[in-house]
């Protein structure tokens, strides 16, 4: 039962601590006083007796703390002592605090910072259900450098055969009107297959998701909204199951809704449709094919069946093969490179942090060397020395790393706020869990990193050198070596960090003076589309933008107008299948980049005619119909030909049919 006696004792000490100190007090004046008796009794003087006595004791003050070593708590009491003398020490000193305090709360700071954005594109797991076994499934083509994405008589073919999978799904992005709901608005849709709902394990908030049996061919056109869209446009009334939204020319039932956390790209498409129902006899390559691995089956496993399936396909002969990767892969392998570097760098300028503030503590460990001997002669351990120390900057970096943390809040905030939408991370960036015990581990090593050299240096004294030392022996003394080996090891990073900040400025630069092919300067552009029963028929809309592009050349100041159905850079589009003339089927399949222009486009947006010539008037309704190609495209597809006078078959996704078009001309890329 002696534990239990220890235990109770610990507790009664923690509560009444005062009555404990007292009776210690009381328990030491009475030997004292026994001593001094006894002393008399030999025959000393009164005060002889009593110096005596204290002599014969020992040093009160370390018997006081070693006889409370049999109490418990001892350890938060003295860690208690040292908090309390090292914010006494802090205030004497304001100065030297504040300029530590300010240099590392930017080391921690930039840390913290770029870790919040390591772990949001790296580090976090994806919000989608099993995502240790999702597969992208990319059809590639090394020789013409194309692929990623497949037609959907492509993917049905895959899902026929998916021996690794248990499941494929598929989706397309897409652009889109909606009408018949207050003003017309433009909309991000996303076409989607009902598998790919159910793999990813959303789960609507409202109404239910797609069935298999609507994701068919001319199956219902029915329709699933994003929680932010529906607030948006619908006020999130719930009954919005049932109703009608009209997307471009297709009037689609809304089935359910979708939450907000539910999304594929860091903007959520506001409008999801089955992708079945409209673009399945579509030959146009824009699905992006994710599997679902089957338990126990491997990778490499299903790389090597998917290996087999797509070399007794046509399309093999001509180059193609499936490339299977972890579907994370597809979201951080573009910005895991950028973001190691940034983390490699910071982390250089925390060590510079911290060399910055072990020299600012060797320099005040100078003043303090003989406090610590006096200190040592009076009974004090190296080890409490030490940890006194430490103590000082366990404060220092506490709250250099609260600092940070704000100032990497701030920071963070500023980020998103210019981050392209198009390239912020599933989730978005922000501080959480993760990033909160990063600082505290950051600022916790920094304590060891800049405090423990000096705390070990100040504390290991020869006494009797150091109390006959003047200020600048001391001083000398103290910083020695290491701190000429800091400030050396502080100019290497930095030049080091200069190295790269200055290629990447002269990187920037060049990105900058790249020839975009056009002029980008004294351009303009809006974007527009054309609904409704007025704008059904091809000749319609050409002649609303005749008279539009009429109206706009009439303004003051505009030289020239035209217009594209995709603007160029900003705007990616999907990829066309096409056909060369005079090659067999079997080795003739193509995919290239189409946009539909005006005729004056290429002179008002600056691109040159290398070959042939441009679109003119007369071009349109023209029989066959005319493209201009550009240089990239005649190279390698007509290698060491002219391709002025070629023919090509473009199959169409939107008219759903192949157009032969003749190739007049070709221009800069």
């Amino acid at each position: 039962m002696v534990w239990y006696g220890r235990i109770r004792r610990s507790i009664a000490v923690l509560f009444h601590r005062d009555r404990f100190d007292r009776d210690l007090e009381e328990e030491m004046q009475t030997h004292l006083d026994l001593q001094t008796a006894e002393n008399q009794q030999n025959g000393m003087r009164v005060d002889q007796a009593r110096l005596a006595a204290r002599r014969q004791f020992g040093n009160a003050a370390l018997l006081r703390e070693r006889s409370g070593d049999v109490w418990a708590w001892l350890t938060l009491e003295r860690l208690a002592q040292d908090v309390r003398f090292a914010l006494r020490t802090m205030r004497r000193s304001l100065g030297f605090s504040a300029v530590a305090v300010v240099t590392l709360a930017l080391g921690i700071g930039a840390n913290t910072a770029i870790f919040t954005l390591v772990n949001a594109f790296l580090l976090r797991p994806l919000p989608f259900a099993d995502e240790h076994r999702l597969v992208l499934v990319s059809p590639q083509n090394k020789a013409r450098g194309i692929g990623g994405v497949v037609s959907f008589p492509i993917y049905t073919e895959w899902s026929r055969s998916n021996q690794p999978f248990d499941v494929l799904g598929a989706y397309g992005v897409g652009e889109g009107y909606l009408s018949g709901v207050d003003e017309p608005a433009r909309i991000t849709v996303g076409r989607v297959t009902a598998t790919l709902i159910e793999m990813l394990g959303a789960k609507p908030i409202l109404g239910r998701r797609f069935l298999v049996a609507e994701d068919v061919p001319g199956g219902a056109p029915v329709a699933l909204l994003s929680e932010g869209f529906w607030h948006k446009r619908f006020g999130g009334r719930t009954d919005i199951l049932g109703k009608s939204v009209r997307v471009e020319a297709t009037s689609y039932t809304v089935i359910g809704v979708l939450p907000s956390s539910f999304r594929l790209f860091a903007e959520p498409f506001d409008v999801w449709t089955p992708v079945a129902v409209g673009d399945s006899d579509s030959n146009t390559n824009f699905l992006t094919v994710i599997g679902h691995l089957k338990p126990q089956v491997t990778l490499p496993r299903a790389q090597a069946q998917m290996t087999a399936l797509n070399n007794s396909m046509p399309w093999s002969k001509t180059g193609w093969e499936v490339v299977l990767s972890p579907l994370r892969e597809s979201y951080v392998a573009t910005a895991r490179p950028g973001l190691l570097i940034l983390l490699g760098s910071v982390a250089m300028v925390l060590l510079i942090t911290c060399a910055n503030v072990m020299n600012l503590l060797l320099s005040r460990a100078a003043s303090r060397r003989k406090e610590m001997a006096l200190r040592t002669s009076l009974g004090a351990e190296r080890t409490r020395l030490v940890r006194q120390m430490l103590t000082e900057c366990a404060l220092l970096s506490l709250a250099g790393g609260s600092i940070g943390l704000l100032l990497a809040r701030w920071g963070v905030g500023a980020f998103s706020t210019i981050m392209p939408a198009s390239m912020r991370p599933l989730g978005g960036v922000h501080i959480d869990g993760a990033v909160l015990a990063f600082t505290a581990l950051v600022s916790f090593a920094t304590t060891f990193l800049f405090g423990l050299a000096p705390a070990l240096r100040v504390s290991n004294l020869d006494l009797n050198a150091t109390l006959k030392e003047n200020s600048r022996s001391i001083s000398s003394g103290v910083r020695g070596n290491l701190g000429r080996t800091l400030v050396s090891s502080e100019v290497a990073l930095a030049l080091v960090l200069l190295i790269g900040a200055g290629l990447l400025i002269r990187s920037f630069g060049r990105v900058l003076n790249v020839d975009a092919g056009f002029r980008t300067d004294h351009l303009l552009t809006m974007e527009t589309t054309l609904t409704g029963s007025g704008f059904s028929k091809p000749w319609q809309m050409a002649d609303f933008f005749d008279r539009l592009l009429d109206r706009v050349e009439a303004l003051p100041g505009v030289q020239s107008a035209a217009a594209v159905n995709v603007l160029p850079i900003v705007g990616i589009g999907v990829d066309n299948g096409l056909r060369l003339e005079g090659l067999s089927d079997e080795s003739n399949h193509r995919v290239a980049g189409l946009r539909v222009v005006t005729s004056n486009y290429l002179h008002t947006m600056g691109v040159p005619v290398r070959k042939g010539r441009g679109f003119t008037a007369d071009d349109r309704g023209g029989a066959p119909s005319v493209v201009v190609v550009n240089e990239t495209m005649a190279a390698r597809f007509w290698p060491g030909q002219d391709p002025v006078g070629k023919r090509i078959r473009i199959y169409r996704r939107e008219s759903r049919y192949q157009i032969i078009s003749e190739v007049v001309g070709v221009s800069g890329n």
